[in-house]
This record gives structure tokens, sequence and C-alpha cells, in this order.
């Protein structure tokens, strides 16, 4: 649950030093430059940022960046050149390369050209909130195709997996399905998600359900007040942990009149029994069912089953 960070040591031997301490973000891929520099990607929320890190002042420069999730990045020999994946909320994913310091961005394969052509992809405004604890989440809410000022439409809030995953700047087909039935498309990174450093990662642990569920509901809360929202059509969605937490949702509250509970698991006791990766639940929930059955059975939608209302698909 540490926070990552990336360490240089002399070849020689002597102290290591973290070259991204103090930093709120987690590295993720990373490679010598012939400069003497390293190129550091990393997720900043919802996009990701490629970085140069000069190893010897620890100072950050950000050369490729924007509202778009960057992936894959591979150097040529001479650290000159890097290729990579890049994807946005209106374009899916393509292989680009640009040269070291950014400059230079050139798109390199056409995969979704006709696609593009094909189909009016949907764009989200960004927008971040206070939360419990005064903690800022980030999110999005994707225009309903069609879009004409002075209706209003219904409003799906879509949650995402894991706990421990993120959505953010990349081109995704559900949301855009949902956009192009006539729907607003609500997702955001409640706290848990990745991309926004270990502390806030690694929060829900042993709490699912407790402050993520509100920063969910406050999304729904500052979305529903907008005047072309329909705030009594309403629907909840997700899988996995978002399978779960649409199903808590069921159990607390009525304000949407229908869920659809994706790979839900609503008695953790019984999941343990059947799963392969019972290292979530002992992670996540600090045991073994025998060793903490008062939070297993507490957080499980089962449990609180007769509060449910809302018409809900599993």
């Amino acid at each position: 649950t540490g926070q990552a960070g990336l360490w240089v040591v002399d070849a020689s031997g002597g102290e290591p030093r973290n070259v991204l301490a103090g930093w709120q973000y987690e590295p993720q891929d990373y490679a010598w430059l012939a400069s003497g520099q390293l190129a550091v990607s990393a997720m900043i929320g919802g996009r990701t940022a490629l970085f140069h890190v000069d190893p010897a002042t620890a100072t950050r420069t950000e050369v490729l960046g924007g509202r778009r999730r960057l992936s894959g990045f591979s150097w040529d020999t001479a650290g000159s050149v890097v290729a990579y994946v890049a994807t946005s909320l209106t374009r899916p994913t393509e292989l680009y390369v640009a040269r070291r310091d950014g400059s230079g961005e050139r798109q390199v394969t056409r995969f979704n050209d006709a696609l593009n052509r094909e189909v009016a992809w949907a764009d989200a405004e960004r927008f971040t909130y206070r939360s419990v604890g005064n903690l800022e989440i980030e999110a999005w809410l994707m225009k309903p195709y069609g879009y004409e000022p002075g209706k209003k439409y219904p409003l799906v809030l879509y949650i995402h997996g894991g706990p421990h995953s993120a959505y953010g700047e990349n081109w995704f087909d559900e949301f855009q399905n949902l956009a192009g039935a006539g729907m607003w498309v609500l997702f955001t990174n409640p706290r848990g998600s990745s991309g926004y450093g270990a502390a806030f990662t690694y929060s829900t642990r042993g709490r699912w359900g407790d402050e993520d569920y509100q920063d969910l509901m406050r999304a729904v809360d500052i979305a529903a007040r907008r005047a072309d929202v329909d705030s009594k059509r309403m629907g909840v969605t997700g899988g996995s942990y978002r399978g779960f937490m649409t199903a808590w949702i069921t159990t607390r509250t009525h304000r949407f009149k229908a869920a659809q509970a994706d790979r839900m698991i609503s008695n953790w006791t019984s999941w343990y029994g059947q799963s392969d990766a019972q290292g979530l639940t002992e992670f996540e929930f600090y045991g073994k069912p025998w060793e903490n059955w008062k939070l297993y059975d507490e957080l499980s939608p089962m449990r609180h089953v007769g509060k449910v209302r809302m018409p809900t698909l599993i």
C-alpha cells in the first residue's frame, strides 16, 4: 500500500535516491535517455503524461500529455524517438511516434479511420468536486447523441471495477453505446481509484461502500441539478467491484429507477468459497472470512436486500 517511487543509485554503490520523492503520482514505464535524463510515464488522474526527469535535481518536465491516455512507450536505440499508443474520449487507440522532447508527433496507424467517419463519438465534460474530508474527486459527464438544448435526458451512473482501477480520457465502447442511445453517462473516479497516489488508492481498504459510495452520490447530486438531466430517470450500472457497488447502492437509496449489476458479488463469504481470487478480499477485508466474519457480513449487499426497491437486472 506504499507509494511507488523511482530510485536511482550509482553503479559503484552508494545511497539510493527516490527521484520522485514527494510527488502525488506514481511512475509506470521508465527508460534512460542518452541525455542522462529519465523518461517516465505516469497516470495523472484520468489522463497519462510522459515526463523527462533529471536524476540529479529531480526536476520533472512534461513532454507528452493532454486529455488522453498513453501507453506502451518504446524508444529507439538512440533514445531520440518514442512510439506509443494513444486514445481519447472520442478516438479509439492508434499508434503514434514523437521526438524525445514531444515535438513532431505523428500518427502512424489508421485502423479506425473508417469507423471514425461512420460514427459520431460523444465527448465528455470533465469536472472535479469536493467530497467527504474535502477530498477532490475527478469525474466526467458524457453528452447524449442528438443532444438539443432545452430538453431533458436520462442519466446512467457508470461505476468502474477494481476498485483500484480508473476511468479517464480514453475511448470506451460501453459509454458510447449508452450515449448513442440518448443518455447522459456519468463516470467518476471515487476514492479507491488508481492514478491519484497510494493514499487515495488504498483509502477504501476495509471501508468499501462507505466514503466511496458518498463520492459517487455527490457526483450524482451535481449532475442531477442540471436543467438538461432528467433526475427522475436515472440508472446505475457496473461490473465486478462496480457490480458490488451497484448492488450496494440498491440497498442504500431509492433515487435510481433501475440498476444493472454485472459480474456482481452479493455475499462475500460465498464468493470467497467459489472464487480463484481470494487474495482480493484477504487484502481488502483484513483476513479470511473466518478471521473477520463481521466485515464480510456487513459488506455483503445480500445482508441488506430487504431494503431494495428498484428493479435490478443481475
